[in-house]
């Protein structure tokens, strides 16, 4: 009788277990993917985007790293009394750009309404212009919910031309994103 029960406890204790560890590998999955955009975020593909940098600094392809956020955003979640209409403009955005992305291109959320793309070059700097312009251009012309009409304002730095580690990549697109939006927005600048 007593081995009885212990066996069946061992039996529930596995079965728990098992359960814990199923739940477990889901969260794992979970973890730095950003429910609104669905999206990942940067820092979740940070790893991948320095070996794409490393590569581009031992002389491979040419990388671009494209910092860009969405224009006047906080007058479009102040405008709005529903607290989700700005998750789902954020989601949709991500849909309108990666439809113009190529499929090895990388979108990724860096924080609020701040994005991060990784484009693979093949002949630097005017084929990430070319590529973010296709991306500006797309948003620009979207009808969002509501008839709402967005911009972007971005900055391009290519590796290895304008840096060569991921941090300095960062630096000079985030640099270039505002200089952007001071002159204007809706406009692409390369650092």
């Amino acid at each position: 009788m007593i081995l009885e029960l212990l066996l069946l406890a061992n039996l529930d204790l596995a079965l728990l277990c098992i359960c814990f560890f199923l739940r477990f590998k889901r969260a794992q999955k979970r973890i730095g993917h950003d429910a609104k955009t669905e999206t990942s975020w940067f820092w979740k593909i940070s790893g991948k985007v320095e070996k794409l940098v490393q590569r581009a600094r031992r002389g491979g392809e040419r990388i671009a790293l494209v910092m860009f956020d969405i224009d006047y955003f906080k007058q479009v979640n102040d405008a709005h009394t529903d607290h989700q209409f700005g998750d789902r403009v954020l989601r949709e955005l991500c849909q309108v750009i990666l439809s113009v992305l190529r499929p090895f291109d990388l979108l990724s959320r860096y924080g609020g309404e701040e994005f991060v793309l990784v484009l693979a070059l093949n002949d630097g700097k005017d084929s990430a212009l070319t590529a973010c312009e296709r991306v500006r251009v797309a948003v620009e012309e979207h009808v969002f919910e509501s008839g709402l009409r967005l911009t972007v304002s971005m900055g391009v730095a290519v590796c290895p031309d304008d840096g060569t580690a991921l941090e300095d990549l960062i630096k000079r697109s985030d640099e270039a994103m505002y200089r952007a939006k001071a002159a204007g927005r809706n406009r692409v600048e390369l650092a």
